[in-house]
């Protein structure tokens, strides 16, 4: 608890700081803004403080653990190893030793597995909400790291694959391996 905001987290928490006080800023945006936004928001609702920025990123650490226990309920054949990887997610080194620094790839892991978790939803479901919500999952992650934007040509090749192995299954036609 008496340990700092330090480094590249520092120039978030003071960028959402100046967030809060003039929105969108008159000043360039050197850092990506999608930590900074979502702890401007809360910071609007519950103050300005460091308290708040570590609530928020452990809250995140949190939520990290379980789209990764529910993510491997979907992929894994048997609960229990989803429920290793859960603890092996929560066990995680970085999310353990910086716990509570407003560093980028907390909220950046949530968002590529919320992408992730949300796409095989859609995919299962067929139900465009999920969809909807992969396409805010990776928004939001490119606005916290642009790389990001990458994983977008990689769901693009995964929805390519999916709709043509739906397409031959209605005509009838045998399904490549």
């Amino acid at each position: 608890g008496s340990m700092p905001i330090v480094s590249d987290a520092q120039n978030y928490y003071e960028q959402a700081t100046r967030l809060v006080q003039k929105f969108p800023g008159d000043v360039e945006y050197f850092w990506p803004p999608g930590v900074p936004y979502l702890l401007a928001m809360f910071y609007a609702i519950l103050g300005n403080s460091i308290l708040v920025s570590r609530l928020v990123m452990i809250c995140i650490s949190a939520l990290n653990v379980m789209l990764v226990v529910k993510l491997s309920e979907q992929v894994l054949p048997e609960r229990r190893f989803a429920h290793w990887a859960g603890w092996l997610a929560a066990f995680y080194p970085p999310d353990i030793f910086i716990s509570g620094q407003t560093y980028t790839h907390t909220l950046a892991l949530l968002c590529i597995l919320g992408t992730t978790y949300f796409l095989f939803l859609g995919i299962k479901t067929h139900q465009w909400r999920y969809f909807a919500f992969t396409g805010l999952a990776l928004g939001w992650g490119s606005l916290t790291r642009p790389s990001m934007l990458s994983v977008g040509v990689i769901l693009f090749v995964v929805w390519l694959f999916i709709f043509i192995r739906n397409r031959i299954r209605k005509t009838g036609d045998t399904v490549p391996s």
